[in-house]
């Protein structure tokens, strides 16, 4: 079923969540939900990427010409709520025109944002604790189109204005996972910390009543694994969840050399279950640097270990 409940929260994403509620998107919905209950249809695009798109939806803003909706692909995870939706704004033939009438409607919804155009794109951001909405658009004369499949099967989306949001929503801690933070025990600290490009249905904010463990590896009693990570996030990932390990070892080349360590779980995808790789850990300069952390991990969660060892190109 769609999750209907608020969710009530001091946190700095509830403003966009408190929005997306209003507008009937169910954001919080495992995709698995999406998918059953609402509108899908093939992107004519590209092969294999669908929209699935809320029909009672109310409009982000006024003058969004096209819905909200989550893309769908046979690797999406259906067990985890989207981390990425889109619409636009393509009224207008000139991508000016759609930009500025995205930024009215945005700016009536969210205040001004802050600027954060590229070399080939005039973009506007607003940013809501982890989660952030944008608008972009692609100018023409910055930017060629040719190659470009969407493009050429629908020209009104060379001026559109692209409205990306990225909710960022994690579920508060239920129980067992609350035991988890407050019995794991760190082993191994990460020396260059930083945030995971997403959250996954795994992501939760650490208890403010528990002291913060380290960033890096940690590992309970019973067997779950949490990999704790800036800003207050840590990936619970529970005992038996976690079926392998794969360390990508990459020598320099045009790149530097580096170490990803990943966990593999199993997912729900579109086509059935598949197994699904998320880095927990990653090291700069050295492709050996995460050698002995991966095989001391794969020992406590008794699970293979792949290492591949390849150039940075």
């Amino acid at each position: 079923m769609i999750w209907p409940f608020r969710h009530k929260s001091s946190l700095p994403e509830a403003r966009l969540w408190n929005h997306l509620d209003a507008c009937a998107i169910p954001f919080r919905a495992p995709l698995g939900d999406w998918v059953a209950q609402m509108h899908l249809t093939a992107s004519g695009w590209s092969d294999g990427l669908d929209y699935c798109i809320p029909d009672t939806q109310t409009p982000l803003f006024a003058g969004l010409d096209v819905p909200v909706r989550a893309q769908i692909s046979e690797y999406t995870n259906f067990d985890a709520p989207p981390d990425y939706l889109w619409g636009a704004v393509q009224g207008a033939k000139d991508h000016r025109l759609n930009y500025a009438k995205a930024l009215a409607g945005l700016t009536k919804v969210f205040g001004k944002g802050t600027a954060s155009s590229a070399s080939n794109t005039v973009s506007r951001n607003w940013s809501f604790g982890l989660a952030r909405v944008s608008c972009t658009v692609w100018p023409p004369n910055k930017n060629r189109h040719g190659t470009n499949s969407r493009h050429q099967m629908f020209p009104e989306t060379i001026e559109e204005a692209s409205i990306a949001i990225y909710p960022a929503w994690r579920p508060p801690l239920e129980e067992a996972e609350f035991a988890a933070c407050a019995t794991a025990t760190n082993f191994w600290i990460d020396p260059e910390p930083h945030q995971r490009a997403n959250l996954t249905s795994r992501s939760r904010d650490w208890p403010t009543t528990l002291p913060q463990l380290p960033q890096g590896l940690s590992m309970t009693p019973r067997g779950d694994l949490l990999v704790t990570c800036p800003l207050g996030i840590v990936d619970i990932y529970k005992a038996g969840r976690v079926k392998a390990l794969k360390l990508d070892r990459l020598t320099p080349a045009r790149g530097g050399a580096c170490a990803h360590l990943n966990a593999v779980t199993t997912v729900t995808a579109r086509d059935g279950p598949i197994d699904k790789p998320r880095g927990i850990a990653t090291l700069g300069a050295r492709s050996d640097g995460l050698d002995a952390v991966a095989q001391d991990l794969a020992a406590k969660l008794g699970v293979p270990l792949d290492i591949w060892t390849g150039a940075n190109d």
